[in-house]
């Protein structure tokens, strides 16, 4: 008589070997049908098999969402990454917290609901405590709880949220050498959210530091790159902002340069376009109220009316443009 375990296995890796080779769906079904069978099979046997078993499953169910976006497959996967979470031991739990914080990801993209982003917070915090300082993988998972964070602070609005993600923010840059591609993102991502807390506390270094930032990622973001145009319009606000503090013309002078340049980098119907205009109107009236000069009040306004071309009916991005509009044709 075959020994089923052995029949469930050479299946499933033979399963395994075809859908890599062919990518056709039947095979990693046939996989799921073998690992689903070889789980039965050894359930009455150590939680060590189980565990093994639930997470081989989870990434087959959840290679098969990705093939077929069907939600029935996120959740089987879900469902035996948890159970996989439950029975493993400390060397496997990153790994399926990995998983399991990407699942809910995928989750939350699709409904917005604040458990599946709960979810992904508490898998991605488990990520990130089991990986050790120094480890390479450490930044991304940290900018991956980063940006989980981030989205529950913009949902609830909690202070320490927005502390969290500026501490992980930094420790990420911290990992990240000055020759990573990815240190330039995170540096901007981290200007935006100090600039967030600055709004709500006032805290000088939190505005100085956020403008540090931003440079950097400006001078790491190379010319020809698509997200040189957006980095450039923030430092552009940032310096505006710092020239109303402290009323050094280089600050306005440079924040009008950088917005043109974004501006000009940024293709026709990107969204981006209408929001370097709005900037560089608000550039253009503070240098006409420190100087006076018609010319300056005239860019102002031919810039807030292409940003309000630019902005549909019903954007609500529209109104601040309109707003100032009205106000630069008043000061005519």
């Amino acid at each position: 008589m075959s020994d089923p375990a052995r029949f469930n296995l050479d299946g499933l890796l033979g399963s395994i070997f075809a859908f890599q080779h062919s990518g056709e769906v039947i095979h990693l079904q046939n996989a799921i049908q073998h690992s689903h069978a070889a789980l039965l099979y050894g359930s009455s046997e150590s939680t060590d098999r189980i565990a093994t078993g639930s997470i081989l499953l989870a990434q087959l169910w959840a290679i098969q969402f990705l093939k077929s976006h069907e939600e029935i497959y996120l959740q089987n996967a879900i469902e035996y990454g948890q159970t996989a979470f439950s029975k493993s031991s400390s060397d496997r739990i990153q790994t399926i917290s990995i998983l399991l914080a990407q699942l809910f990801w995928h989750v939350y993209n699709q409904t917005f609901s604040l458990a599946s982003l709960q979810n992904t917070i508490k898998y991605s915090q488990e990520a990130v405590d089991l990986t050790p300082v120094g480890n390479p993988d450490r930044a991304s998972w940290l900018n991956n709880l980063s940006n989980c964070l981030s989205m529950r602070y913009k949902r609830e609005g909690k202070l320490e949220d927005l502390t969290q993600v500026i501490e992980y923010s930094q420790e990420a840059i911290d990992l990240t050498s000055i020759g990573n591609p990815n240190r330039a993102s995170l540096l901007s991502s981290l200007s935006v959210h100090l600039s967030m807390r600055y709004e709500r506390e006032g805290k000088l270094e939190d505005f100085m530091q956020a403008i540090e930032c931003s440079q950097e990622a400006v001078n790491l973001t190379p010319v020809g790159n698509p997200n040189r145009a957006g980095r450039l319009n923030n430092l552009s606000i940032r310096l505006s902002g710092r020239y109303e503090r402290e009323g050094k013309l280089e600050d306005l002078t440079q924040a009008i340069e950088y917005s043109q340049e974004a501006f000009g980098l940024t293709p026709v119907g990107n969204p981006g376009r209408a929001m370097c205009l709005h900037n560089l109107s608000d550039c253009f009236s503070t240098q006409y109220k420190r100087e006076g000069k018609l010319e300056y009040l005239a860019q102002a306004i031919k810039c807030s009316q292409e940003a309000v071309n630019l902005t549909p009916v019903g954007n609500p991005n529209r109104e601040k443009p309109l707003n100032n509009l009205s106000a630069y044709l008043n000061a005519i």
